[in-house]
Formats: C-alpha cells, sequence, structure tokens
C-alpha cells in the first residue's frame, strides 16, 4: 500500500480531564469528542475542539461519562452518555438543543443520522431507537434479541442492526417495522456493511457472513480462527 514515507509528528495535543474512550468526529474543521471511563468516570464532558490548532472552542459537562461517539449534521452533535440519555448539542456553543432518555446501560455506539431522524440501539435490553432530529420526540421503537452493542446501517430506507444474541434485523425507518430477521453465526458486535445488495457482518464466533437485503439469504459465509468485534470495511 503506498502512503506516507517516515516518522509521524504531533501537529498538536489537547488533553480531556480524564479518560477518553471515543473516536472523534470530524466535522467543519472541528473536532467533537466525549469522555468517560475508568473507575470513577472522571471525564463526563464533549469537547469541541480546533481541528487545525487543537483549541478547545467549548465543553459540555454532565452528570455522567460518555463512551458514544458522536454522530454530527448541520443541526446538532448528538451523543449518548452512559445513562442513555441521548443529547443534541448545539454545534456553536455546546449548549443542549434537547434530550431523551431511552435506556440504563453504557453506550458504547455511536448514533446514526438520516433524513431529519437520528437512530440508535439499546446495548442492555435491546432495542433500536428512532428521533425527531428537530424536537428529540421518539418517532418509533422496536424489540430486539438481545442488546445493540454496536451502531445500525442505513441504506435505501431500511436500517441494518445486529445484536449480542446474534440476530441481524432489516426494518423500515418510515415505521420502524421489521422487513425480515436473520440468525447469525454468533454474537454481533460490529457494525453491519452494505454493499451491492448485500449485508456483511461479522461474529464474536470468528464468521464473516454475506446476506442478501432483498430475502436474508445468506450468500456466503467465510470462517476464521478467532473471534471478531470489529465492523468489517470493503472496497472494490
Amino acid at each position: 500500500i503506498e502512503g506516507p514515507a517516515g516518522s509521524p509528528t504531533a501537529r498538536w495535543t489537547f488533553s480531556v480531564d480524564g479518560n477518553n474512550h471515543t473516536t472523534p468526529a470530524v466535522y467543519n474543521g472541528v473536532a467533537y469528542v466525549g469522555g468517560g471511563g475508568g473507575e470513577e468516570n472522571q471525564n463526563k464532558n464533549v469537547y469541541a475542539v480546533n481541528a487545525s490548532s487543537g483549541d478547545e472552542i467549548w465543553r459540555f459537562e454532565n452528570s455522567s461519562a460518555f463512551q458514544s461517539s458522536a454522530a454530527v449534521g448541520e443541526r446538532a452533535v448528538y451523543i449518548a452518555d452512559n445513562n442513555g440519555e441521548l443529547f443534541a448539542l448545539d454545534p456553536d456553543d455546546g449548549s443542549v438543543i434537547w434530550s431523551a432518555g431511552f435506556g440504563q446501560a453504557s453506550y458504547t455506539a455511536s448514533p446514526v443520522l438520516a433524513n431529519d431522524r437520528v437512530y440508535i440501539g439499546d446495548p442492555d435490553t435491546g432495542g433500536v431507537f428512532g428521533f425527531d432530529t428537530k424536537t428529540g420526540e421518539q418517532v418509533w421503537a422496536f424489540s430486539t434479541r438481545g442488546g445493540v452493542t454496536a451502531s445500525p446501517a442505513l441504506a435505501g430506507g431500511t436500517i441494518y442492526v445486529g445484536t449480542e444474541m446474534g440476530s441481524v434485523y432489516a426494518v423500515d425507518t418510515a415505521d420502524g417495522s421489521v422487513i425480515w430477521e436473520f440468525a447469525a453465526a454468533g454474537e454481533v458486535t460490529g457494525a453491519p456493511v452494505i454493499q451491492n445488495g448485500l449485508v456483511f457482518v461479522t461474529t464474536a464466533t470468528g464468521a464473516v457472513q454475506a446476506i442478501s437485503t432483498e430475502n436474508a439469504q445468506e450468500e456466503w459465509r467465510t470462517e476464521t480462527d478467532e473471534q471478531i468485534r470489529s465492523s468489517p470495511a470493503i472496497d472494490d
């Protein structure tokens, strides 16, 4: 693979107040990152950092830690805390536009945005929730077999999600109705990936599976030697 040569150097460093378990989300030159984790969940903030200089633009201080990465759009920064509260924060100053409670567990998967809706799964008791991005009103919810520990994937008006019990669902984003359910080879801890009419999932049993988006038929399966707890990536 061709790429940069030589040793990297740090352009800037930004220190958060405690642990950080989230992947930064970068949008319009700003990096948004939440903090949390550790024995005392010391860091309970969301930060907006200038991606060029590393300067802090704002911070949102919360009563609970963050392990979920943010989803960012024109209107807001969406992020869930460890107590199952989903926040929409103003990207200019970090003020709360709205918040909505939907669970009680530690949220490690980031929300997903599409068409004035924000979607997130519950890793504790299961289920996926759809919220109106403007008002925070819960538009629909559907139950799943097992908790949802990874982000959903969206394509063509359908949301795809896997669970710790090994179920993979295709759900209509309009009303939350289940289109189909597929039994994977094991716990699905990574987000599904969709391409060319196929949903690709990885499992904790070490399987990689390709599922038809049309009828939930397994097109192929490859077994690996170890468990897989990350999402796949696809190129041509």
